[in-house]
Parts: C-alpha cells; structure tokens; sequence
C-alpha cells in the first residue's frame, strides 16, 4: 500500500501507474521509497541516459528534495523548467548565465565558496548547480567539486539538511558522473580522483542521511570502482558494458541493452530483479523546448576583459558592484509540461 498522503502528490495518469500495475509497485517500493537509494544510468553517448534522469526527477519531485549538478549539455537543464516547480539556479559569484524561452519561475543566485551551494539550496524548487562551463581548466574544476562534495559529505553527516534546511530526503543528480567520480580508467589527475574518493567514502552514510545520488555515465567502467558498486539500482541504457570480472549479473543483463533504441531501458532494483522480464521498459521524451537557449558566461579561471572591468567596477565595489544592486532575478511560473510523464509504462 502507499500512503494516500504521498499519491495525493501526483496527477490521476501517475496515481493510476503506481497503484494500478506491477511496473508501478516495484518502482514505488524498491527505488522510490527506499531512501537513499543509489542510482546509476550506463548507456553509450544519445543513449536517453538524460532522458531518464528526467523521469526520474518526475517521480522524485514530489518526494524528495530536487539537486542538479548541471553538465551544461544543451538539452540538459530545460526540461526541469517545465515540471511544475519554479527553479533555483545556483552559479559561481561573478558569473553570468542567460536563458531564453523558458517560461517559468525561476531565480538566479550566486555561491561566493563551493560549500555555500548548498546554502543556497530552496526546499520548495529544483534546484540546478552551474559550475562546469564556468571553469577553463580542469584541475581547478575538480577541485572546486571536491570542496562541494565534501561539504555535502560533512552537512550530510552532521544532519545540517534536516536541522537547518528541514531537508529529510534529497536527490542530487550527476549526469556525466565520469567527470566528478572518475576511475583512474578515465582520468589520472591527483584532483579528480582525489573528489572520487571524497565522494565514494561516504556514499553509505549518505544514505542514511537520505541523500540519494543518481548518476549518468557512459562506461561503467570509467566510474570510481567503489562508487558504482555501491549504487543498487542501475539503469541500463543502450550499449551498456559491465565486464562480467565485475560482476556476472550485470554483465548478462546489460548484453540486453545492445540492441535498445534510445527511448528504452532495463531498470535493475536493489535486491537484483529487474524489470520489464521479456522487453524493454519504455520511457518518455523530454524535449528541449522549442526556441530555449542556455547561455555560461565567463570563466572563474580566467580575469574579465579589461574593458569589462571597468565597465562594471567601482572604487569601493570592485568586480562585485553587480552583485551588491542586482536583485534576485524572478519569472512568472507555467503549469508542468510533464505531468509524470508515465509515456508506455
């Protein structure tokens, strides 16, 4: 049973499915309530892992506290403008983003130090972090997420989210997680292994904080070792690989996916059963709407243009004259284009 509480969250379409059908049952009951539960997505370049990631921020919304660690591809963050909450974009201080077409409310706020990010977190909206266009060099990246991770680790463990925030479950999204939780396969820089490890080491206790990491990648092999296998549920997209040295199981169940089109996966839950038994599970789109642009402006790494610095400078402000007068950017909201979009489920 679920409680009626929580069904009264979704549209009639999503009350249906999680009542109504098997599918439903075992996504309610061995991902969605189960808290903190770990996600992987693993599936070859425009294979839907994004795609994905969207339905599962459909489902999450409603429970969970909603972060997106942005990789800035361009079909990315739009969706998450149309899911019937306003949003709350987060970039580093000093940087500029600009959007066009995408009619909700939303606001743009900025984070001076990596662990402030999660200052800034808003309960009640999606919360999206910009931060990899705004680095040009990508040990400087690494350990800006580094700090960010091990903030998360520290305010995760101190129960800070729930004390200070009233967060008691949160699910931050990683999509190309091989950039933030890399395996020494994918890169050999001392800083990106060096927030791998950050991360991995307190992936457990994140759980029982009910901090939940769902992340995209491309190799399953290209993620930190303990990393991945310390994610439950796995998603399995077109051409996903999972060496069977890793484990046999996943090895055989991934081989199905060769052949998926990119609408189509295998959802792989905790205990080790999966669903659909004989044919992909299908999945909704989630397009980019039409005309929406996403501009990152700037570089943390790199000094303004002189002509911008003294366009924007006073004696007393410095760089940050912007900041100090600019209010707090706001839009007018829009009904969700994506009701659960529960599509062929």
């Amino acid at each position: 049973m679920i409680n009626a509480h929580i069904l009264d969250r979704y549209g009639p379409v999503a009350r249906k499915f999680l009542t109504e059908t098997p599918a439903g049952h075992l996504l309610y009951h061995k991902v969605l309530a189960v808290k903190g539960c770990h996600i992987s997505l693993i599936g070859q370049p425009d294979s839907g892992k994004t795609r994905k990631m969207h339905w599962l921020a459909t489902w999450l919304k409603e429970l969970e506290v909603i972060v997106w660690i942005d990789s800035c591809k361009d079909e990315e963050i739009g969706p998450l403008f149309f899911m019937g909450k306003p949003v709350n974009i987060i970039i580093p201080t000093g940087m500029k983003i600009e959007i066009k077409n995408l009619g909700t409310d939303y606001t743009v706020r900025e984070a001076f130090l990596p662990d402030q990010f999660w200052d800034l977190v808003d309960p009640d909206k999606i919360n999206i972090f910009s931060i990899r266009n705004y680095f040009f060099d990508e040990r400087e990246r690494s350990r800006f997420y580094a700090k960010l991770f091990r903030a998360l680790a520290i305010r995760s463990s101190e129960e800070w989210f729930r004390d200070v925030k009233g967060i008691k479950r949160m699910s931050v999204f990683i999509d190309e997680a091989q950039r933030i939780v890399p395996s020494t396969s994918f890169s050999h820089e001392p800083e990106a292994l060096a927030v791998a490890q950050d991360v991995t080491a307190n992936l457990l206790e994140m759980r029982a904080y009910g901090i939940r990491l769902i992340m995209g990648t491309q190799d399953y092999m290209n993620v930190y070792p303990a990393a991945r296998r310390n994610m439950p549920a796995r998603i399995f997209c077109h051409g996903a690989v999972v060496k069977s040295d890793e484990s046999r199981t996943m090895h055989r169940l991934a081989e199905y996916s060769q052949n998926y089109a990119k609408w189509e996966g295998l959802l792989v839950f905790p205990d080790g059963d999966y669903y659909p038994r004989t044919c992909p599970w299908k999945f909704p789109d989630f397009p980019k709407p039409k005309g929406a642009r996403i501009r990152y402006l700037r570089k943390v790494d790199r000094p303004l243009p002189k002509d911008e610095i003294e366009r924007e400078s006073l004696p007393d402000m410095g760089l940050y004259h912007d900041l100090v007068i600019e209010p707090e950017r706001d839009r007018t909201v829009a009904p969700s284009r994506y009701d659960i979009a529960a599509g062929d489920l």
